[in-house]
C-alpha cells in the first residue's frame, strides 16, 4: 500500500554518475491518521536503493517543519544549505529549500493556500535534496508566471485547473 504513493521515479544516467529522481504523494490531512500512513511512505522509501545524488520531490501533504519531515526514522531535512553540506553525520540527510523558502519571501508563502482560515499558507508541494547532491543547488521558486500568464490563488481554485497546488521550480547545476 505504501509503494502506491511513492510514484514512479527517473534514473537519468550521466557519463560518470546516475541520479534519480524520486515523486511522491503523501496521504491527504483529511485522512484521520495521516501522519502514521505517511510515516509508513517516508520508512519505506528509505529502504529503496537510491545512487548518493537523488532528489524526492513531491506532494508530501504536510509542511516543512512537521515531524516526519526532519525525523530520524523517516527524513533528516533541514532548512540549512551549510549544515547539511558539512555535516559528518552518516544518516542520509537532505537540504529542504522549501522551507527557507516559506520564512524569507513575502508572497506567495506556500504551494496551497486555505480560505477558510483567511491567513494560513502551507508548504505542500517541496523537494528535498540529498546530501551529496547539495553543491548542485541552483534555486528554489514557486513561479508566479506560465508562460506570459500570471499563476494565482483563485487559477488553482478554478474548473480549468491543472493542480490545486501553486507549481514549484527547482534548478540544479548538472
Amino acid at each position: 500500500k505504501c509503494l502506491e504513493n511513492i510514484q514512479n521515479g527517473i534514473k537519468i544516467d550521466f557519463p560518470k554518475e546516475s541520479i534519480s529522481i524520486i515523486n511522491i504523494h503523501g496521504y491527504s490531512k483529511l485522512e484521520r491518521d495521516h501522519n502514521d500512513l505517511n510515516e509508513k511512505i517516508f520508512k519505506t522509501l528509505n529502504l529503496i536503493k537510491k545512487p548518493s545524488k537523488h532528489l524526492v520531490i513531491g506532494d508530501f501533504n504536510m509542511d516543512p517543519f512537521e515531524e516526519n519531515l526532519f525525523n530520524e526514522t523517516t527524513f533528516m531535512s533541514f532548512r540549512e544549505k551549510n549544515y547539511v553540506e558539512n555535516s559528518d553525520s552518516k544518516k542520509p540527510m537532505y537540504y529542504n529549500p522549501s522551507w527557507k523558502y516559506m520564512c524569507e519571501k513575502d508572497h506567495p508563502k506556500g504551494t496551497i493556500f486555505y480560505e477558510a482560515s483567511m491567513v494560513q499558507w502551507s508548504m505542500f508541494d517541496q523537494v528535498l535534496i540529498s546530501k551529496d547532491f547539495v553543491n548542485n543547488y541552483i534555486s528554489f521558486e514557486i513561479p508566479l508566471m506560465l508562460g506570459t500568464k500570471m499563476i494565482s490563488v483563485s487559477d488553482c481554485k478554478s474548473e480549468e485547473k491543472f493542480s490545486d497546488h501553486m507549481p514549484i521550480k527547482l534548478t540544479m547545476e548538472i
